[in-house]
């Protein structure tokens, strides 16, 4: 605590100064600005709701298809890998949900089937939506930057000054589609599955076999059009009112809000009854617990380091460290040792965009590269911070010893595939 000390030294009494970080660490704590409960309560939701879509029959359906093509464990790696990573980009709720009953009916049917198959390899492979998720439509750093006025507000908070021309959006076309996101987000989807199949071969002789109870496939009503459904149309009807009208005035729609609204039309009209619906959410809510924990006390950090002066000494330690070229690598490799001590994504960006934001700024570095180096750095030491394994290891029942030793190849093959888009472009 930098200023404590400078504080005390200059003759300040020890227990005013005291007094300062304590109320730092709590008005950070209850932090209501659009940075920062309403963020929690933003990502509560992505989570949330991309859980109860996926709980829906059309994606039952899907995954009972896709079940069908899973006939050993070569293919099924491939094929659970790509659904997760295309889904992980579209919403990592979705994705790590269906992806891991994904791999709980290939498990049954083996077992049905008397197969042995590599069990911590298909682990692996539901567990890519994790690598892509960040870049990713409902990825927090690059939703929330295209937000009016959100990385304006961060940097505000964290004690950061902010210029008068300092831009209120950065769209999704600085960040998510922009050239350097489409070609991590394409390098990932094509190695990642081809890595994953080049080691069903090679650890073809080292199957396991794991005894999980039998399931029936899921019951599915059929599709009526009734009142919920109904409602679920209206919602989605709204949300295409509000991207046509976002369009004609040039600005950004696709942010966490919007995303969530529509993925809240979607539950209810998938659901097609609201009682399904609310069974769906009573099952999700479970899995946001820990966020609904965490990022209070990550606010609560970023009030202590804005009163303590400590996030302006390490924004000048880091740009006294790195150079234009070296600061998006750098930032690409901090945050992913971050990532361990904090992981989620959207608390990380809390805690650690302002200060990389200013340090972009005081080096003249691109701000949306800046932003999709922390995001990238969030999901790549995903592959060895287990916490978002949770639901994907309760689901399945993979022990996490399978798990890991599949992410650590998928890790070590994604950094170098992060950093070489970083260097390039």
């Amino acid at each position: 605590m930098a200023s404590f000390w400078l504080k005390t030294s200059n003759g300040a009494p020890a227990d005013q100064v005291l007094c300062e970080l304590s109320l730092g660490w709590y008005n950070g704590l209850w932090d209501n600005s659009a940075g920062g409960l309403y963020f929690a309560f933003q990502m509560i939701l992505i989570l949330v709701l991309g859980h109860v879509l996926a709980l829906t029959a059309p994606f039952k359906k899907i995954i009972a298809s896709l079940t069908y093509y899973c006939s050993t464990s070569t293919n099924s790696a491939v094929i659970i890998s790509l659904t997760a990573i295309i889904l992980g980009y579209i919403n990592w709720g979705l994705a790590l949900v269906l992806s891991a009953l994904l791999v709980k009916q290939v498990l049954i049917k083996f077992q049905q089937e008397n197969k042995k198959t590599n069990v911590g390899l298909l682990g692996a492979s539901a567990y890519t939506c994790m690598l892509v998720w960040h870049g990713g439509l409902s990825g927090s750093s690059p939703t929330k930057a295209s937000e009016p006025n959100a990385i304006r507000d961060m940097l505000n908070h964290a004690g950061y000054v902010v210029d008068q021309d300092f831009p209120e959006v950065f769209g999704a076309q600085e960040t998510l589609f922009s050239n350097l996101n489409i070609a991590v987000f394409i390098s990932l989807m094509l190695l990642l599955p081809l890595l994953l199949y080049g080691l069903s071969k090679k650890f073809k002789n080292s199957e396991e076999f794991i005894p999980i109870p039998f399931e029936n496939a899921a019951e599915t009503n059929p599709f009526k059009w009734n009142r919920s459904a109904i409602v679920g149309l209206i919602i989605l009807t709204t949300g295409g009112f509000v991207a046509y009208h976002s369009i004609l005035n040039n600005s950004s729609f696709l942010n966490v809000n919007f995303i969530n609204f529509c993925l809240l039309g979607l539950g209810i009209l998938f659901h097609n009854s609201l009682d399904r619906f609310s069974a769906a959410v009573q099952v999700a809510i479970q899995d946001a617990s820990g966020i609904l924990i965490q990022f209070p006390i990550y606010f609560g950090i970023i009030g202590l380091m804005k009163i303590s002066g400590l996030s302006l000494l390490m924004s000048d330690a880091f740009v006294a460290f790195a150079n234009k070229e070296t600061f998006p690598i750098f930032s690409f490799l901090s945050a992913g040792l971050l990532n361990f001590f904090i992981p989620s994504g959207g608390g990380q960006f809390y805690i650690q965009g302002p200060m990389l934001i200013q340090s972009a700024i005081e080096l003249g570095v691109s701000i949306p590269k800046t932003i999709l180096a922390l995001s990238y750095g969030d999901q790549w030491t995903n592959m060895l911070q287990p916490f978002w394994a949770l639901p994907l290891l309760g689901i399945t029942k993979i022990k996490l010893t399978q798990l890991l030793p599949y992410c650590f190849a998928l890790f070590v093959l994604s950094g170098c595939i992060f950093v070489t888009a970083l260097y390039v472009f």
